[in-house]
């Protein structure tokens, strides 16, 4: 079976964002809306940021400290008990819509951050069972399983949202907690667990905050996490906004959302799958991180002055495609940097800034992008352009020695 576990762990995780996401937009903004009447939009817009941020809140404290447990415990068991908290955590979820429970639902969301936190476990996984030549290409897979995940779940929980026996918004819940009950016994029966670490590194709540000061002062991957963070800024605040940007500009409904999501997950998976793999193999993953960054920043902007969803649905196969160059290339340059007994530790910082940077995106913004919904694309735009600005001002520091080292 291999990484097939891994993958479907990760394939899962994704599923299960994917159908909750397209449902807080509508939820909190909609005209069937889960909050009172009495709140404003502007109101509204907070509720649905603080939302999206207890999830981000979760990855962050979560990704670190399970990378870290995972390198001394063994990542099986690990993530075996990542998996049971996500079940729990749709289960909250099921519990706050029927009871119409704002405070059940955030709890909901911090718990599903949490757990899928994870994908720091998986990656480790992945780098343990590959070469570093190899790395780019298979942490290509692991972006296909979450693109796939992303495909299926938008899809299914756009048409369950308001259809199911439990009541509206109960269906993608429901679906969620079932499938981690399959992921659990998956990986239970058929994953392998790799060797664990000697070192004994501290583990607190602190962690996340901790492994952000040394992510940023790291002798060798400090430029990568920073190129990263304004990276998953800009692209946290499209997929977290996105809705609002949809809903006001082009008029979609809770199950265009949802297939708007599947159409960008669909062309993520397939370009990180197939499309991506030759120029993996052709070019450095220093070239293809710098590449992916200019164009995505490029493509965006013309998000802007998009008049329908044909034009829309036009544009994304391309900026899915070049994000789809971002995370493979910069995850197996951090890899092949990174020792062999620190791998759950340095991908789970490397998470961490991820998570900490998306998490910020709710908070800069709050009730603005519902007012202003223009700014979604703008600001993911120039959060590309400003990560590929400090590669260049790297890359003319150093003379052209451009992360080209690696411990093997």
């Amino acid at each position: 079976m291999g990484l097939l576990p891994v993958l479907f762990t990760v394939f899962i995780d994704s599923l299960g964002f994917g159908l909750i996401m397209p449902l807080l937009g509508p939820l909190l903004l909609g005209s069937n809306s889960f909050v009172d009447g009495s709140f404003s939009i502007e109101s509204r817009g907070w509720l649905y940021s603080l939302l999206i941020a207890s999830y981000c809140l979760g990855q962050f404290f979560g990704s670190p400290i399970l990378g870290t447990i995972s390198d001394r415990l063994g990542r099986k068991k690990i993530l075996s008990l990542t998996i049971v908290l996500g079940f729990l955590s749709y289960l909250a979820g099921l519990i706050s819509v029927i009871n119409f429970s704002i405070i059940g639902l955030f709890i909901s969301r911090l718990l599903s951050g949490v757990a899928s936190g994870n994908y720091a476990i998986a990656q480790s996984f992945v780098a343990n069972a590959s070469q570093p030549k190899d790395r780019a290409k298979t942490f290509g897979l692991l972006g296909m399983s979450w693109g796939v995940g992303f495909v299926v779940g938008p899809f299914i929980g756009g048409r369950f949202a308001l259809n199911s026996f439990l009541g509206a918004w109960t269906g993608p819940f429901v679906i969620a907690a079932v499938l981690c009950l399959v992921n659990f016994l998956l990986v239970l029966i058929f994953l392998k667990d790799t060797a664990t670490s000697q070192r004994k590194n501290e583990i607190s709540f602190t962690t996340g905050f901790l492994h952000l000061k040394k992510a940023f002062n790291h002798p060798k991957l400090k430029v990568l996490f920073y190129v990263m963070f304004v990276f998953c800024f800009g692209w946290g605040f499209f997929t977290e906004f996105s809705p609002v940007f949809l809903i006001q500009k082009l008029s979609f409904s809770v199950e265009d959302i949802a297939d708007f999501f599947a159409y960008v997950g669909f062309w993520i998976a397939l370009s990180q799958g197939c499309l991506i793999r030759p120029l993996l193999k052709k070019f450095s993953s220093q070239f293809l991180l710098a590449l992916g960054l200019i164009v995505f920043s490029i493509l965006l902007t013309l998000t802007c002055f998009v008049k329908n969803s044909l034009q829309l649905f036009i544009l994304v196969p391309f900026f899915a495609f070049f994000e789809s160059l971002v995370y493979p290339s910069a995850a197996s340059i951090i890899s092949n940097l990174t020792p062999e007994d620190s791998q759950g530790e340095i991908l789970g910082i490397y998470n961490s800034v991820q998570w900490a940077a998306i998490g910020l995106t709710p908070f800069f913004s709050g009730s603005f992008v519902v007012i202003y919904p223009f700014l979604t694309p703008i600001i993911s735009s120039i959060c590309m352009l400003l990560g590929f600005s400090i590669l260049v001002w790297f890359w003319i520091k150093n003379r052209g020695n451009f992360l080209n080292e690696t411990y093997y």
